[in-house]
Protein backbone atom coordinates (compact mmCIF):
# COMPACT_ATOMS: atom_id res chain seq x y z
CA UNK A 1 0.00 0.00 0.00
CA UNK A 2 3.07 2.35 0.81
CA UNK A 3 4.62 1.95 -2.61
CA UNK A 4 1.59 1.68 -4.96
CA UNK A 5 0.86 5.88 -5.20
CA UNK A 6 2.83 8.93 -3.85
CA UNK A 7 0.31 10.33 -1.74
CA UNK A 8 0.72 6.81 0.76
CA UNK A 9 4.17 7.54 1.67
CA UNK A 10 4.55 8.41 5.24
CA UNK A 11 6.29 11.37 5.84
CA UNK A 12 6.37 12.78 9.05
CA UNK A 13 8.68 10.44 10.84
CA UNK A 14 12.65 11.74 11.06
CA UNK A 15 14.32 8.33 10.88
CA UNK A 16 17.53 9.51 11.51
CA UNK A 17 16.79 10.84 14.86
CA UNK A 18 15.13 7.80 16.07
CA UNK A 19 18.44 5.83 14.56
CA UNK A 20 20.99 8.60 16.43
CA UNK A 21 18.52 7.60 19.70
CA UNK A 22 18.33 4.11 19.47
CA UNK A 23 22.28 3.82 19.13
CA UNK A 24 24.51 5.23 22.15
CA UNK A 25 27.99 6.12 21.40
CA UNK A 26 30.61 3.21 22.11
CA UNK A 27 33.13 5.77 23.48
CA UNK A 28 30.35 7.26 26.49
CA UNK A 29 29.02 5.25 29.30
CA UNK A 30 26.25 6.50 31.42
CA UNK A 31 26.59 5.57 35.24
CA UNK A 32 23.41 5.45 37.01
CA UNK A 33 23.70 3.60 40.12
CA UNK A 34 25.62 3.39 43.30
CA UNK A 35 27.43 0.06 42.56
CA UNK A 36 28.46 0.99 38.67
CA UNK A 37 30.03 4.25 40.38
CA UNK A 38 31.78 2.04 42.75
CA UNK A 39 33.33 -0.25 40.60
CA UNK A 40 34.37 2.18 38.07
CA UNK A 41 36.59 3.73 41.22
CA UNK A 42 37.62 0.68 41.45
CA UNK A 43 38.40 -0.26 37.63
CA UNK A 44 40.21 2.94 37.57
CA UNK A 45 42.37 2.55 40.38
CA UNK A 46 43.21 -0.80 38.97
CA UNK A 47 43.39 -0.31 35.46
CA UNK A 48 45.63 2.82 35.69
CA UNK A 49 49.27 2.60 34.30
CA UNK A 50 50.73 6.01 34.94
CA UNK A 51 48.42 8.30 35.93
CA UNK A 52 45.05 8.63 38.02
CA UNK A 53 43.43 12.12 39.13
CA UNK A 54 40.29 11.90 41.44
CA UNK A 55 38.35 15.32 42.15
CA UNK A 56 35.90 15.18 44.90
CA UNK A 57 35.29 18.27 46.47
CA UNK A 58 34.11 16.39 49.92
CA UNK A 59 36.55 13.74 51.60
CA UNK A 60 34.95 11.23 53.74
CA UNK A 61 37.44 7.89 55.70
CA UNK A 62 33.67 6.13 55.45
CA UNK A 63 33.53 6.06 51.71
CA UNK A 64 37.29 5.38 51.78
CA UNK A 65 36.93 2.48 54.56
CA UNK A 66 33.91 1.10 52.57
CA UNK A 67 35.52 0.21 49.34
CA UNK A 68 38.21 -0.66 50.51
CA UNK A 69 40.08 2.26 48.22
CA UNK A 70 43.41 2.50 50.98
CA UNK A 71 44.31 -0.63 50.23
CA UNK A 72 43.52 -0.75 46.75
CA UNK A 73 45.83 2.59 46.16
CA UNK A 74 48.45 0.89 48.29
CA UNK A 75 48.61 -1.71 45.91
CA UNK A 76 49.73 0.32 43.18
CA UNK A 77 52.51 2.15 44.64
CA UNK A 78 54.32 3.16 41.22
CA UNK A 79 50.82 5.20 40.33
CA UNK A 80 50.89 8.36 40.91
CA UNK A 81 47.64 9.44 42.79
CA UNK A 82 46.26 12.89 42.89
CA UNK A 83 43.05 13.50 45.00
CA UNK A 84 41.61 16.78 44.73
CA UNK A 85 39.40 18.68 47.16
CA UNK A 86 38.07 21.43 48.03
CA UNK A 87 40.05 22.74 51.07
CA UNK A 88 36.64 25.20 52.55
CA UNK A 89 33.99 22.27 52.14
CA UNK A 90 36.45 20.03 54.29
CA UNK A 91 37.16 22.75 57.23
CA UNK A 92 34.90 23.59 59.87
CA UNK A 93 33.61 27.13 61.00
CA UNK A 94 36.54 27.13 63.13
CA UNK A 95 39.09 26.80 60.62
CA UNK A 96 40.25 23.35 61.45
CA UNK A 97 39.91 20.63 59.20
CA UNK A 98 36.59 18.20 59.99
CA UNK A 99 37.37 14.85 61.71
CA UNK A 100 35.96 12.92 58.46
CA UNK A 101 38.12 15.05 56.24
CA UNK A 102 41.17 14.50 57.95
CA UNK A 103 41.05 10.88 58.22
CA UNK A 104 40.07 10.59 54.59
CA UNK A 105 43.68 12.59 54.05
CA UNK A 106 45.45 11.03 56.97
CA UNK A 107 44.30 7.36 55.07
CA UNK A 108 45.20 8.69 51.21
CA UNK A 109 48.73 9.85 52.26
CA UNK A 110 49.40 6.36 54.17
CA UNK A 111 48.46 4.67 50.95
CA UNK A 112 50.84 6.66 48.75
CA UNK A 113 48.26 9.55 47.07
CA UNK A 114 48.48 13.58 46.87
CA UNK A 115 46.02 15.21 47.90
CA UNK A 116 45.92 18.53 46.53
CA UNK A 117 43.17 21.50 48.46
CA UNK A 118 41.63 23.51 45.78
CA UNK A 119 39.26 26.76 46.52
CA UNK A 120 35.82 27.00 44.79
CA UNK A 121 36.08 22.87 43.69
CA UNK A 122 32.33 21.61 43.50
CA UNK A 123 33.46 19.43 40.18
CA UNK A 124 33.62 15.38 40.53
CA UNK A 125 35.75 14.01 38.08
CA UNK A 126 37.73 10.55 37.53
CA UNK A 127 40.65 10.60 35.07
CA UNK A 128 42.50 7.81 34.18
CA UNK A 129 46.08 8.23 32.17
CA UNK A 130 45.12 10.00 28.53
CA UNK A 131 42.49 7.30 28.22
CA UNK A 132 39.50 7.97 29.66
CA UNK A 133 37.33 10.15 31.96
CA UNK A 134 34.67 10.28 34.06
CA UNK A 135 32.40 13.15 35.37
CA UNK A 136 29.15 13.81 37.01
CA UNK A 137 27.13 13.88 40.42
CA UNK A 138 29.24 11.44 42.32
CA UNK A 139 31.00 12.33 45.08
CA UNK A 140 33.74 9.90 44.67
CA UNK A 141 35.41 9.96 48.02
CA UNK A 142 32.37 10.63 49.89
CA UNK A 143 29.04 9.51 48.61
CA UNK A 144 27.32 7.05 50.87
CA UNK A 145 27.75 3.68 50.14
CA UNK A 146 24.76 2.93 52.22
CA UNK A 147 21.45 2.43 50.40
CA UNK A 148 19.32 2.55 53.18
CA UNK A 149 20.53 5.99 54.75
CA UNK A 150 18.24 8.83 54.11
CA UNK A 151 20.74 11.23 52.73
CA UNK A 152 21.96 8.43 49.92
CA UNK A 153 21.28 10.06 46.45
CA UNK A 154 20.55 9.30 42.93
CA UNK A 155 24.02 10.10 41.25
CA UNK A 156 25.18 10.07 37.68
CA UNK A 157 27.76 10.16 35.52
CA UNK A 158 29.40 9.92 32.23
CA UNK A 159 32.67 7.84 31.19
CA UNK A 160 34.00 9.36 28.03
CA UNK A 161 36.66 7.22 25.85
CA UNK A 162 36.56 8.65 22.88
CA UNK A 163 39.09 10.42 20.52
CA UNK A 164 38.92 13.15 22.97
CA UNK A 165 39.41 11.95 26.12
CA UNK A 166 43.22 13.28 26.65
CA UNK A 167 41.91 16.28 26.17
CA UNK A 168 39.78 16.43 28.51
CA UNK A 169 41.70 14.62 30.99
CA UNK A 170 44.64 17.01 30.73
CA UNK A 171 42.16 19.71 31.16
CA UNK A 172 40.99 18.15 34.35
CA UNK A 173 44.67 18.00 35.61
CA UNK A 174 44.98 22.00 34.69
CA UNK A 175 42.15 22.49 37.25
CA UNK A 176 43.17 20.66 39.68
CA UNK A 177 45.98 22.53 39.83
Amino acid sequence: YLFSSPENEITDIDLAGAVLREEAPSDLERLDNLDVHRDVLRRAILGASEKLLIVSPYLSNRAIEADGLAALLKSRDALHVVVAYDHSLNTGRNGIMLPRAASAIEALHMAGAQTWPLAGAHNKTLAVDDDWIVEGSFNWLSALRDRDNDFQRHEVSFLYRGEHAATYVNDAWKEAK
